[in-house]
């Protein structure tokens, strides 16, 4: 008998928990960038009633950052976290605000929501945050010359301004991106900066001008038709490239070849006769002989 409902109880609360899994929801809502010294909200979204919750954690990576315990008194706790501080005038059971926010405040968090009856834990997904520093300049465009014959190798280079984490440099060519054969990334040259090359043969197709635009943006590039606003930094620069055909080979024997051989033979002995004519006298004489 007792055996039996040892056994209904735990069906009783297996039952529970996993209704509970079922309905329970959990979503930690934080920026991808921030900027350096600055804050952050980290929103913990949750479907629990107040009367249900038992405790609210927050993580980063794996380690407690702060605690709500439901009729604890206080009902916060703190733990270390480093590259930042905590606003407590506005955190509470639902957010935790961080502030003065340094590098090393960058990571992956996540928020852990406990219930009271059954004890179920559910946790976020994990998100990263990355604390920046913007650029301080555009990008600077490096050439050599302004104007390519169609056939010439047209080489370029562009240097992002210094940020962290460093940026990345996008090569556009007329609006699209270019092929990953035409570009090459030298090692930076300064902190938190670096320089990208583009090198291709100019075509009859970039007849008359080539828009080069350099991108320097944190994250890297996210399309064509995403907006400046949907990057964390977003630097442009762009160099316009005019392009000519290039000139017609003539072949020396063009103009003879379509002469009749009586024609050809004419011109040619005329040639060698104004050729004698402008000889020096003794020169001539010495021929004759």
């Amino acid at each position: 008998m007792v055996e039996g409902l040892k056994v209904v109880s735990l069906m009783l609360v297996t039952g529970l928990v996993v209704e509970c899994r079922m309905h329970v929801h959990v979503h930690l809502n934080v920026p991808r960038y921030v900027l350096l010294g600055s804050h952050m909200l980290l929103k913990c979204d949750y479907n629990v009633e107040k009367d249900q919750l038992h405790k609210v954690e927050w993580h980063k990576h794996g380690h407690k950052i702060f605690q709500f315990v439901n009729g604890r008194k206080p009902p916060f706790k703190n733990y270390t976290i480093h590259g930042a501080q905590i606003d407590w005038a506005q955190s509470n059971e639902q957010q935790v605000r961080l502030k003065i926010l340094d590098f090393d405040a960058s990571g992956v968090y996540c928020c852990e929501v406990t219930t009271e009856t059954p004890i179920y834990t559910k946790a976020s997904e994990d998100e990263e945050v990355t604390v920046i520093k913007k650029q301080t300049e555009d990008p600077q465009i490096t050439y050599w010359k302004e104007e390519y014959t169609v056939g010439e190798r047209l080489e370029v280079n562009c240097t992002s301004g210094p940020s962290r984490p460093t940026p990345e440099v996008t090569w556009l060519l007329n609006g699209k991106q270019a092929e990953e054969q035409w570009i090459k990334t030298f090692p930076e040259q300064r902190p938190s900066s670096v320089t990208v090359q583009l090198s291709l043969e100019v075509k009859e197709e970039h007849i008359p001008q080539l828009e080069l635009t350099c991108l320097s943006t944190i994250p890297g590039y996210l399309g064509h038709h995403v907006r400046h606003s949907d990057y964390a930094d977003h630097r442009t620069q762009v160099f316009l490239v005019g392009v000519v055909a290039a000139e017609p080979i003539v072949q020396e024997n063009s103009i003879a070849g379509g002469l009749s051989p009586r024609l050809s033979l004419l011109i040619l002995q005329t040639a060698l006769l104004l050729q004698l004519l402008l000889l020096p006298v003794n020169r001539r004489i010495s021929l004759a002989i």
